[in-house]
């Protein structure tokens, strides 16, 4: 995945959360860190993220859309 997908997949869990008047927190880590801060990779296979506040409603959220665009 390459970091425009995986910001365009963030705002979209910020979309569905909105859409439930939701929030919630994800702080990436791993490969995600390297490619969106350190840019020290062009893509990563994997996003790890700690889930904060609201950890069911943005599993919920993200869970929709792996069904929409089959992304596991």
């Amino acid at each position: 995945m390459e970091s425009k997908d995986i910001l365009k997949y963030l705002r979209m869990v910020g979309e569905e959360l909105q859409k439930e008047g939701k929030c919630g927190d994800i702080v990436l880590a791993g490969g995600a860190v390297m490619l969106l801060v350190v840019k020290s990779r062009q893509m990563t296979k994997v996003v790890s993220a700690y889930l904060g506040e609201n950890p069911d409603a943005v599993r919920k959220a993200a869970r929709r859309l792996n069904t929409a665009f089959g992304l596991l």
